[in-house]
């Protein structure tokens, strides 16, 4: 019989016996995982390179898989009745900080309405401290009204806000839905560091037809648009800016004809910043700030159709057609969000045929603070991804009969290419059917028999770059 001690030694010498080989068995799974061959569709970095880094390449990386809803947007059996106010101008702000003079000013604007948009870190005393509780044509979104309003709502608004994460900058797409289903035919779009300078935004002859401006038409698809605004330093780019083209001048040839444009015509005005204006992180750490721009509103500029260049949401004003295009990513930081959606909207403004443009400085930014090196780490996706993503959005095709249609593919497929994620996706889905219940009138596509074209002819612009009429 064997002793307790012969026993347990034999037990010690199993289990010791199992561990060896369970150990040998799963060495081979590790080496067997490790060749495994991904399927190309599967990768996530390519171009790799071990004496550089890892470029990003733009290809299709991965596939939607779900339904497309938005073919077909042209009419709604559950139409939503909105409230007072009803204003055609509408300014819209979203913060985390108390009152400023810029949202004062905003809030003082004649014929203007002013939505503001609370987020969780809001105070929660912020109409009492402002002063703005008595003044009919401010409204204010404080997060707790809208986590109610969100809750209670079964329509698609209400899906549209349940959506809409807190404790990011696109909390602001709540104001512009607020604004766009209570009349708004105009957004002015501002940060609530940037003080207006006037209490009047005059740049566009609101009851005129036409528009006496400087269009710009340029060999690149891409267009660095702050030196032709008259700044007061050199070499200076807007935040959004491809990096690779920094060294390679983008506006070799360049050509600018004063003319008249259709008011009608234009999508977005982009204002200036005086001060401390809307560059990336690598400008502020490397160049001079602050710095200004002149004045005036003859170095107002209308790009053709065929250009590209970021747009922020510092103090941007968004016309009655582009309106639908407001909405803000956010499954990407909050300092690549706007810039995101300036390139995505201008793939789709040129079948539309709405230009954008740029003009004076109308505010002042005084920037809240900011750690610099924070903001270059917000900013990764601009600096890696924004040259694909032009080359992408200049090359796209789409056959789509209608705006939501076209908004939708272009979504998706930049989902399939990582610029943005999935629930973006159906985020940009909820906010098309809240928009058409909410009333809005999306713009249609130019006829076949009426071609966009840029807004100088090729025949203007090989004449006037001839001429060597390329300065401002």
């Amino acid at each position: 019989m064997s002793t307790p001690q012969q026993v347990l030694g034999a037990l010690i010498v199993c289990l010791f016996g199992s561990l060896f080989v369970l150990g040998i068995y799963l060495s081979q799974c590790m080496w067997s995982f490790s060749h495994v061959e991904l399927d190309p569709i599967d990768r996530k970095v390519e171009n790799i390179d071990s004496s550089t880094g890892v470029l990003f390449s733009g290809r299709v990386t991965r596939h939607f898989g779900s339904s497309r809803v938005c073919f077909d947007l042209s009419f709604t059996d559950a139409s939503i009745e909105v409230t007072k106010p009803q204003c055609s101008r509408w300014n819209v702000v979203t913060t985390i900080y108390n009152v400023t003079a810029a949202v004062q000013t905003a809030a003082a604007m004649s014929g203007w309405c002013t939505v503001i948009v609370a987020d969780r870190k809001t105070p929660s005393t912020y109409m009492q401290t402002s002063h703005l509780q008595n003044n009919a044509n401010v409204v204010f979104l404080s997060a707790q009204m809208q986590e109610a309003e969100a809750k209670s709502r079964q329509d698609s608004v209400g899906a549209f806000m349940r959506h809409v994460p807190f404790n990011h900058f696109a909390r602001k797409n709540i104001g512009y839905l607020y604004a766009i289903a209570h009349g708004a035919e105009f957004i002015f779009d501002f940060d609530d560091d940037n003080k207006l300078k006037s209490s009047e935004i005059d740049i566009i002859p609101w009851s005129g037809e036409s528009w006496k401006v400087r269009q710009v038409v340029s060999s690149s698809v891409v267009l660095i648009v702050y030196p032709l605004l008259n700044p007061s330093v050199d070499e200076i780019w807007p935040r959004g800016f491809p990096l690779e083209l920094l060294k390679t001048p983008p506006n070799t040839t360049l050509c600018s004809i004063q003319g008249d444009v259709s008011v009608s015509r234009i999508g977005i005005i982009q204002f200036t910043a005086d001060h401390d204006p809307d560059v990336d992180a690598v400008y502020r750490m490397t160049r001079p700030i602050p710095f200004d721009f002149e004045d005036s509103s003859l170095t107002a500029i209308v790009l053709a159709l065929d250009c590209y260049s970021p747009y922020n949401a510092q103090a941007t004003l968004h016309t009655k057609h582009a309106l639908w295009a407001t909405l803000l990513p956010f499954t990407v930081p909050g300092r690549v969000s706007d810039i995101w959606r300036s390139f995505f909207a201008q793939s789709i403004f040129s079948r539309i045929g709405l230009q954008v443009s740029f003009g004076q400085p109308l505010v002042k930014q005084v920037r809240n603070m900011h750690n610099y090196l924070a903001d270059m780490n917000a900013e990764t996706d601009i600096y890696f991804k924004a040259y694909e993503l032009v080359k992408f959005l200049s090359q796209w095709h789409d056959t789509s009969a209608t705006v939501p249609e076209a908004v939708e593919n272009l979504w998706i497929a930049l989902y399939e290419r990582t610029y943005i994620e999935r629930d973006d996706v159906v985020m940009m889905q909820l906010w098309l059917r809240a928009l058409r219940d909410s009333g809005h009138v999306f713009p249609v596509f130019q006829t076949k028999t009426q071609d966009v074209v840029p807004c100088i002819s090729r025949v203007q612009y090989h004449s006037c770059a001839a001429s060597g009429k390329t300065r401002f």
